[in-house]
């Protein structure tokens, strides 16, 4: 937090130097010199593209993805580390392969993992729209290429949703925000636990409620059911308070408002959208039946209620029933969350939490260094009526941040839109500020912008730090895993991998996760449980059978079971 208000301070003295800068010179350089022939020429060509606003969305998706492209000898295609990702990973495979879910196994305390169900089926415990993502690059190659492939089209998405908001130049500033931050380099757009989906729904959402506002059409009506779908099935809570907010000035234009539309066209364009959701609706019954063997239980829930007690909203009380842990993996992961939860129980610690951990964590992944002018020009906008609904949405995932007792950035997906909607909005108020009729915030503006462009080529140019960075990430962790996947697969016929853990194991090094088919693996990954382990013997008598120790010193030390046991 004292970082965050240092940096606040120097941009403040930067901007009073412009200020007095632009006055002393009364704003000479402005108007004539390369750098104003620069801007000139930069407005002129977005003028051009913005008479093409379809070309132009294709345009800034494709600009996206092949920036990330690019980046490939200094970034390569992410592999799975957390606990998240291989959770969404074998949804995407059980998707892909044509099934909601997989039959549990019947030796299914061996294979637990952290944010997978085993009972009552084998399946990730996320909604499905992050999976279904990844199944459809399993289907083209690589799950990573949709991830790459929804990042261009959450840009795409915000330009839809900005242009209902703002003219098309404008909009165009706002798509390509997210290049700086989060930006190419972060795990939005170099992992598998999801974030593009969830802003994308919200964009979809609140452009579609604003064209909505000045007439009903099918089309915009079938985006709009589309969002809510898309809501529904990646984040739903904080995407139903985001969205909440633009569906309710929704409602009130439509049957509260003397400018709302005859019946009979609201009966033409609503019908249709409103029979696509009650079957997505169905369809998410029907998808947790098949899961967790209830139609109103979501698999979330299940899993939460087999492996912890906590609720999942501060002022809910602990769950009663007892757990059973059968390794001591996963009781350590429970107890981990405990202790973060406890904390949030005072006063002290969840301001503590709320500020240095949410709220500040929040704003250096949207905001960072270069947004910081941006975000304090965003407080120009308050007093536009048609900025209402997207301030009023950011205030409510705000406040809906402080009731969770779990927080990950990408939460703050549904918020993403908005925000980056309200930071152009409160540029374009910065830009015609005058002082003594001079443009002094003309020139701020400029200099702003050049440097988040500097600030963007930076981070451009640090790639190959970057990239170095996470390639020991991967060395350290799941580098040594697949080395000994890669020598098993190797190896004819197929294998058993039986994994021990040190005491004091860290819980986000976890070996002991499979593909959807576990028996057709060819190497299959299992926990340690000592006496049990002859069920594992028993059942997969045909299969060669290794015993890892996987926190031996200096690596993980691989050997023959028998070798092992004989010891």
């Amino acid at each position: 937090m004292l970082l965050l208000l240092i940096i606040i301070f120097a941009w403040a003295l930067v901007l009073v130097f412009v200020a007095w800068f632009a006055l002393k010179t009364e704003c000479s350089f402005l108007s004539r010199g390369p750098l104003a022939a620069i801007w000139h020429k930069l407005w002129h060509v977005t003028g051009i593209w913005a008479q093409k606003p379809t070309l132009c969305a294709l345009a800034i998706a494709l600009t996206v993805v092949a920036l990330r492209l690019l980046a490939l000898p200094f970034l390569p295609v992410p592999e799975p580390r957390v606990h998240d990702e291989v959770s969404y990973l074998l949804a995407a495979e059980t998707f892909a392969s044509g099934h909601l879910t997989n039959a549990p196994h019947q030796l299914w305390p061996f294979f637990e993992f952290e944010h997978i169900l085993v009972k009552p089926t084998y399946m990730s415990k996320y909604p499905p729209a992050q999976g279904l993502l990844l199944a459809c690059g399993m289907l083209m190659g690589h799950s990573w290429i949709a991830v790459l492939l929804s990042f261009g089209c959450m840009c795409a998405a915000i330009f839809w949703m900005a242009r209902a908001f703002q003219p098309t130049r404008w909009a165009m500033l706002a798509a390509l925000l997210p290049l700086a931050y989060p930006g190419i380099a972060s795990y939005w757009c170099n992992s598998y636990w999801g974030g593009t989906i969830a802003a994308s729904a919200a964009a979809l959402v609140f452009g579609a409620c604003a064209r909505l506002s000045h007439g009903l059409t099918l089309r915009n009506c079938l985006v709009l059911a589309a969002g809510m779908i898309l809501v529904l099935n990646s984040r739903p809570f904080e995407g139903l308070v985001a969205v909440l907010v633009p569906l309710s000035f929704l409602l009130n234009w439509l049957f509260v408002s003397r400018r709302a539309e005859k019946t009979a066209v609201k009966i033409t364009a609503i019908v249709a959208p409103l029979a696509i959701l009650l079957t997505a609706f169905a369809a998410m019954l029907y998808s947790n039946h098949c899961i967790t063997g209830s139609a109103l239980q979501l698999p979330y829930a299940a899993y939460h209620r087999q492996y912890s007690r906590l609720p999942l909203w501060l002022g809910l009380p602990l769950g009663t029933e007892p757990l059973v842990f059968n390794n001591p993996q996963l009781q350590a992961f429970a107890l981990d969350e405990l202790q973060k939860f406890n904390k949030l129980q005072s006063p002290s610690g969840w301001l503590d939490c709320m500020l240095n951990e949410r709220l500040v964590t929040a704003f250096n992944f949207f905001i960072g260094i270069w947004f910081v002018p941006l975000a304090g020009a965003a407080l120009l906008s308050l007093s536009d009526r048609r900025m209402r609904v997207l301030w009023l949405s950011v205030a409510a995932v705000t406040l809906a941040l402080g009731t969770e007792v779990y927080f990950q950035r990408h939460y703050l997906a549904p918020m993403a839109p908005p925000l980056y909607v309200l930071l152009v909005q409160g540029f374009r108020h910065l830009r015609l500020l005058k002082m003594k009729d001079l443009p002094v915030g003309l020139a701020i503006a400029r200099l702003i912008l050049t440097l988040i462009f500097f600030g963007f080529v930076y981070g451009l140019v640090i790639l190959p730090e970057t990239g170095k960075k996470q390639r020991e990430l991967y060395q350290a962790f799941p580098g040594p895993r697949n080395k000994i996947m890669k020598m098993l697969s190797a190896l004819p016929g197929k294998h058993l991998v039986i994994v021990r853990y040190a005491p004091h194991h860290d819980t986000g090094c976890e070996y002991v996760y499979n593909n959807a088919d576990i028996d057709a693996s060819k190497v299959v990954w299992a926990r340690d449980l000592g006496a049990k382990n002859h069920q594992l013997l028993t059942y997969y008598r045909v299969r060669k059978v290794w015993f890892l120790q996987a926190d031996a010193a200096p690596e993980p030390r691989l050997c023959d079971f028998n070798d092992a046991v004989a010891k």
